[in-house]
C-alpha cells in the first residue's frame, strides 16, 4: 500500500513545499483543440515497472487516450517523461473491436536515486488526467519474459526442462496466460553456490490490473535440480496479497523457480507479474519499528534464513511519521517504519504482568513510543507510564500498518486500580485519521483518546487478540498530544463519483465545481470559523470557497481557470484552518485520499494515500455553461427557474446534461435536463422544502456531456458555470384551512385563512393540489385583499371515500415578470357517499 503520511498532521508553522511531487512535461503542441473525447482511462499498461537508471517505453491502453500532453507523479520527481506519443495498436483485442486513438506510449527516465517500489501516476491529456496507475521501481536490472505475448498460444517455459535462465539479482516482467487447460506457470532457472542466499518476491495482485476484483492471488516456489521443493510461498502477511520467500542454497549448482497461481482468476485473462530473484535480504519485520527523527538506530531484521546477517544500523530521516526501509538497495518492497520524537522505549522481557512493566522513563513527556513482539502465542507485553490530569491523548497501535499480522489490542488502568481498565480493540476511519479507508488492515490496529482521570503512572497493556503470536508480530505504540483542526480530502459528488472524479480537471476559460469533505483530527473538538486554502495551485487558477463552520462536514468550492491558464497538471494541498490568524498558529490540519486499487468483494486491499489533490488544466473544452441570477428569491416550499445558457464550440452538437450537483440544504434541482444539439438555452426548476434556511447564497451548475462512461469517467467531460448569487426567503402567504367535507356527486367550498407574509408587487393566484381521486378544482382563485380564500371543489360520483390529509394550497406568484410558485398550506378533506334522496 502506497501511503503519503496517512495520520501524521502539520501545523501552519510548518507549512511548505513538501509531500507531493510532480513532474508533467508538455511535449506536443497541440495541432488541435482538445477534441471531445472526455477524460483519459487506463485500462492496462506494459511494461509495468523497470529499474533505477534505466529507460524505458510505457505503452497505455484505454479509453480517450488522446492527445497526451504528459504524465502527473504522484511521489517521485526522480522520475522524468523524456517523450509521449499516440501508439500503435490492434484494432481486436480479446475478441472485441478496439477503438483507434485509445494507446498512448509514454518513455520514462528513471534517475538512479529514484526510491525504490510503487510510484503512483496519472496521464496527462488534453482533456484532463486519468485514474491512477501504479508504476515499480527496482533496484534489480529488469528483463522481459522472453515469451511474446502478442502471439503465445502456448506455456513456453512452463517446465522446469523449458525453463528460462536467468542471472542471480534479476526481475523478470512477465505474464501469466490462462491456456485452453488452465492458467499457465512460469518456470526459471538460475545458478548458485553453497550457502548464496536466494531471495524470491514476488508483484503481481499489487500491479492492479484492469480486472481488479477477480481474486486473483500468486504462488511461488524454489526447487532443486532434481525437482524437490526447497520452499514455497503464498500470499504474505507484509504484502498481504503477493508472496516472498527466501532461503540458503544447499549446495552448488541450478535452482529452479516456479511462478504460479495459488487463486487463478475468476475470468480468463492475462495475468501480469514482477518476479525478483537474487541474493537481497528481504525481511518480514524489522525491530524496533521506529524511533526519533534523524537518529541512528539499529535494528533487527526478522524472517531472514539462519546464517544471514539480520543486524543493522539505519539512519532515520529528519521528519515525524511513516517512512519506508529496505535492508538491501535490491529488495523490492519496504518496510514502513515509523518515525516520532520523544522518548523510544523497547520492552524487556518477562513483561507480562502490570507489576513487571517495562518502564517508561521517568519525567517523560508526550509524545512517545513503546516498541514489542508477541513473540509466543498467548503473550502480553505491559508498560509503565506517567500521565497528567485531564491531558488528552492520542494512543495508537501500529503493527497491521507495519505489514504485521497482528490483531491487536490494548488497555489502560491506573496502577493502584488495575481491574478499572479502559479497553480499545478495533478503530475507525475517525480515530486513524482517515477518509472513506475502509482498510480492514489498518482497521485492525486500536486507536483511541484518552486522558487520565488523575496525575499518576498508569499500565498499558497489549496483546494480539487471537491469542497468536511469533517473531514477526511486531508492534509500536505511540503516544501524541491532541491538536485541534480539521482535515480534508476531496469527496465524490455521488457514488458513482468515487472512481470516476478522485481528481480536479478545469479547462481554459472554465470552471469546476467540487466538494472538499472535513472531519476532526483524532480526538479533537474544533470550534469556530474556518476557511479552505489552496496551496499548488497552476498558474491562471483561482479557487473561491465559503468560510464554514467547524461542524460543517462539506464545503463546495469552485475552480476558474483563465482563458491563457497553462495547459498543466500539478498536485494541490487543500487544508482547512482557523479564519483566526492565532487560533491558526497552532491548529492542525491534514489533507489525505484513499484511492482504492485492488478490491475484494467491497472491501480495498490495496491503495494509494495521497495528500494532494491531483489537479489539471485541460484545453477548451467543447462546451462551456452559465446561469443568470435569478430576480426572485426562492421561498420555502416554493418553486423558481433559473435560466441557464449553454455555449458550445462550433460543430459540437453533441446532447449535454445539466445537473444541480451542490445545493444548498432543503433546495431541489430539477432531475433529466437534458439539452439537445439544437439548444442553448434552458430554464432550470429549483424547489425548497418546508426545511430550507432562509438566506443567501451562491450557486453553480453542471454540465455534463451524454457519450462516457458514469462510473469510470472514461470519455465523460465536466464543466461548472460560475456561481450566480440565490435568495432563500420565506414564503409570501401562509394558508389555514378547516377541514372540508362534500358528498360524492355533490360541490362544496374549502374555504381557509389567508395571512400575508411579505410584500410584492403583482398578481398572485391560487389553486388546490395533491387532490385524492375523483375530487377537482373548479377554477383557479386570484387572491385580493381579503383575510380568506376560497374554492369550489367537486366530487364525482365514483371518488373514493374516505378522509385525506395533505391537499395542498399552491399560490403562484407574479413578481416583475417572474412566476414564483409556492406551497402555502395544507388541508384536510372527507369525502362521504351519497345520501340516499326520498
Amino acid at each position: 500500500m502506497i501511503t503519503r503520511r496517512s495520520g501524521d498532521f502539520q501545523s501552519p508553522s510548518l507549512l511548505k513545499t513538501c509531500g507531493l511531487k510532480v513532474h508533467a512535461i508538455l511535449l506536443l503542441a497541440a495541432p488541435v483543440l482538445a477534441g471531445d473525447a472526455g477524460a483519459p482511462r487506463v485500462a492496462s499498461f506494459s511494461p509495468r515497472g523497470w529499474h533505477r537508471g534505466g529507460t524505458v517505453e510505457v505503452k497505455f491502453n484505454g479509453v480517450a487516450l488522446v492527445e497526451p500532453r504528459g504524465v502527473l507523479f504522484l511521489d517521485t520527481d526522480k522520475i522524468k517523461v523524456v517523450k509521449t506519443n499516440l501508439a500503435d495498436r490492434p484494432q481486436e483485442e480479446r475478441g472485441r473491436r478496439v477503438e483507434a486513438n485509445s494507446s498512448i506510449a509514454a518513455t520514462l527516465e528513471i534517475a538512479p536515486d529514484c526510491p525504490q517500489g510503487q510510484h503512483a501516476l496519472r496521464l496527462q491529456t488534453a482533456a484532463g488526467l486519468s485514474d491512477v496507475c501504479l508504476f515499480h521501481v527496482g533496484g534489480l536490472p529488469t528483463v522481459s519474459e522472453q515469451e511474446e505475448p502478442a502471439n503465445q498460444r502456448e506455456d513456453l517455459n512452463g517446465t522446469a526442462t523449458t525453463a528460462e535462465p536467468i542471472a542471480p539479482g534479476t526481475t523478470v516482467n512477465g505474464l501469466l496466460v490462462t491456456l485452453p487447460n488452465g492458467i499457465e506457470q512460469d518456470w526459471y532457472r538460475m545458478d548458485a553456490k553453497k550457502g548464496d542466499l536466494i531471495s524470491v518476491e514476488v508483484e503481481s495482485s499489487r500491479l492492479c490490473a484492469a480486472d481488479r476484483e477477480d481474486g486473483f492471488e500468486a504462488s511461488v516456489s524454489v526447487l532443486d535440480a532434481s525437482g524437490k521443493v526447497l520452499a514455497s510461498a503464498g500470499s504474505q502477511a507484509l504484502l498481504l496479497i503477493d508472496p516472498f520467500l527466501a532461503l540458503s542454497a544447499p549446495a552448488e549448482g541450478t535452482y529452479y523457480i516456479r511462478m504460479s497461481a495459488a487463486l487463478p482468476p475468476e475470468n480468463n485473462r492475462r495475468v501480469p507479474y514482477r518476479l525478483h530473484a537474487g541474493p537481497f535480504r528481504r525481511p518480514s519485520a524489522i525491530y524496533p519499528a521506529g524511533g526519533n527523527p534523524g537518529e541512528k538506530l539499529p535494528v533487527r531484521l526478522i524472517g531472514l534464513p539462519a546464517g544471514v546477517p539480520d543486524n543493522a544500523e539505519i539512519i532515520l530521516p529528519k521528519e515525524e511519521g511513516v517512512f519506508h526501509l529496505h535492508a538491501d538497495a535490491g529488495t523490492p518492497t519496504a518496510n514502513p517504519l515509523r518515525a516520532l520524537a520523544g522518548a523510544n522505549v523497547l520492552e524487556l522481557e518477562p513483561n507480562g504482568a502490570p507489576d513487571s512493566a517495562t518502564v517508561v522513563p521517568a519525567g517523560s513527556t508526550i509524545p512517545f513510543a513503546v516498541n514489542g513482539i508477541f513473540e509466543k502465542p498467548g503473550d502480553t507485553d505491559c508498560f509503565r507510564f506517567p500521565a497528567r490530569k485531564g491531558e488528552r491523548l492520542n494512543i495508537r497501535m501500529h503493527a497491521q500498518s507495519l505489514g504485521a499480522p497482528v490483531d491487536g489490542r490494548f488497555t489502560i488502568a491506573k496502577v493502584s486500580a488495575p481491574s478499572k481498565a479502559e479497553r480499545s480493540d478495533d478503530s475507525n476511519d475517525d480515530a486513524l485519521g482517515m477518509f472513506d479507508a475502509q482498510t480492514t488492515r489498518e482497521r485492525l490496529d486500536p486507536a483511541d483518546t484518552w486522558a487520565a482521570p488523575e496525575d499518576g503512572d498508569y499500565i498499558l497493556s497489549v496483546s494480539d487478540v487471537r491469542g497468536q503470536g511469533g517473531a514477526n508480530f511486531v508492534y509500536r505504540v505511540e503516544f501524541t498530544a491532541v491538536r485541534d483542526g480539521l482535515l480534508t480530502t476531496l469527496s465524490p459528488l455521488d457514488n458513482l463519483a468515487k472512481l470516476a472524479r478522485n481528481s480536479i480537471t478545469v479547462g481554459q476559460g472554465n470552471s469546476a465545481s467540487a466538494v472538499i469533505a472535513t472531519k476532526p483530527l483524532p480526538g479533537a473538538d474544533p470550534k469556530g470559523e474556518y476557511q479552505l486554502i489552496a496551496r499548488g495551485l497552476p498558474a491562471g487558477v483561482k479557487m473561491t470557497a465559503p468560510k464554514f463552520q467547524a461542524s460543517v462536514r462539506r464545503v463546495p468550492v469552485l475552480f476558474e481557470a483563465a482563458a491563457d491558464a497553462p495547459v498543466t497538471a500539478a498536485g494541490v494541498e487543500i487544508i482547512a484552518l482557523p479564519v483566526d490568524p492565532e487560533l491558526a498558529k497552532t491548529a492542525g490540519f491534514g489533507y489525505n485520499q484513499a484511492v482504492p486499487m485492488v478490491t475484494l468483494g467491497n472491501d480495498p486491499v490495496w491503495q494509494v494515500m495521497l495528500d494532494r489533490v491531483s489537479f489539471a488544466v485541460a484545453e477548451g473544452l467543447p462546451f462551456s455553461i452559465a446561469a443568470k441570477p435569478s430576480a426572485s428569491p426562492l421561498s420555502k416550499n416554493g418553486e423558481i427557474t433559473v435560466e441557464l445558457t449553454l455555449t458550445r464550440r462550433e460543430g459540437y452538437n453533441e446532447p449535454v446534461d445539466i445537473l444541480l450537483e451542490q445545493p444548498p440544504k432543503g433546495v431541489i434541482g430539477q432531475e433529466g435536463v437534458v439539452m439537445r444539439g439544437d439548444e442553448s438555452k434552458v430554464n432550470f426548476r429549483l424547489s425548497a422544502d418546508g426545511n430550507v434556511t432562509p438566506g443567501n447564497c451562491e450557486l453553480s451548475f453542471t454540465a455534463r456531456n451524454k457519450a462516457g462512461d458514469n462510473r469510470t469517467g472514461g470519455g465523460k467531460i465536466w464543466t461548472a458555470s460560475p456561481a450566480v448569487p440565490l435568495e432563500i426567503s420565506d414564503p409570501w402567504f401562509r394558508v389555514k384551512f378547516a377541514r372540508t367535507k362534500i358528498e360524492r356527486g355533490r360541490k362544496a367550498t374549502m374555504t381557509g385563512t389567508l395571512e400575508r407574509l411579505r410584500e410584492f408587487s403583482g398578481t398572485a393566484t391560487a389553486s388546490l393540489i395533491r387532490l385524492p381521486r375523483g375530487l377537482s378544482l373548479t377554477s383557479p382563485v386570484t387572491l385580493g385583499d381579503g383575510a380568506r380564500v376560497s374554492f369550489q371543489i367537486e366530487a364525482a360520483p365514483d371518488a373514493l371515500v374516505g378522509s385525506y390529509n395533505g391537499v395542498a394550497c399552491e399560490i403562484v406568484v407574479e413578481n416583475g415578470g417572474t412566476h414564483l410558485k409556492q406551497i402555502a398550506g395544507y388541508g384536510a378533506v372527507r369525502i362521504d357517499p351519497s345520501r340516499k334522496v326520498e
